[in-house]
């Protein structure tokens, strides 16, 4: 099975609908999205024009087989992801201002702080409430596990980065969790 894969997308319609067409003339069987459909900040995207949460949603929907959530998705949802680094969330995090997100998290979890407007509905926000942060999938005998981001922090929620090999021996050592 030849899968594509479509990840951080920020409502970047245009692109998405080349990344399908392309996915398409490559013939692969299946699309997988590994989030971040959603969330646009102008200080690293510059398609403003055109953009739209609400075409990427449905786009995604109807072409993809396997969606999952990405932090930014679980934000838009106003949904706390699973792992959070030791960070408590504050049960009124989605009510406060940027400030205030930004002085709560301590460095150790996203704030958001210049997520634009987006057009999404109310089915939409359940839409992306609903969907997991991994999904797991066999064929032919091989597993594959499908998220946003890397064990613990699947859903991509934490300023923690993965900079060097070493750093990845946790995520080997306790993926087979998720199989």
């Amino acid at each position: 099975m030849k899968i594509g894969i479509l990840t951080d997308i920020h409502e970047n319609v245009s692109m998405l609908r080349e990344a399908i067409r392309l996915a398409a003339v490559h013939r692969c069987d299946e699309l997988v999205c590994l989030g971040d459909m959603v969330c646009y900040d102008q200080r690293f995207y510059n398609f403003i024009t055109g953009r739209s949460a609400k075409s990427c949603l449905d786009l995604i929907r109807s072409n993809c087989r396997w969606i999952v959530a990405g932090n930014h998705d679980l934000y838009a949802a106003g949904r706390f992801p699973s792992y959070s680094n030791g960070f408590e969330y504050p049960p009124n995090w989605f009510k406060m201002d940027a400030e205030e997100r930004k002085s709560a998290s301590q460095g150790k979890v996203w704030y958001y702080e210049r997520e634009a407007p987006n057009d999404l509905d109310e089915d939409d926000v359940t839409f992306l409430k609903s969907l997991p942060e991994y999904i797991t999938i066999s064929d032919s005998g091989i597993g594959c596990l499908f998220s946003h981001y890397l064990f613990p922090d699947l859903s991509g929620s934490t300023t923690r980065y993965i900079e060097r090999n070493h750093q990845l021996k946790g995520h080997w050592l306790q993926n087979h969790h998720y199989a």
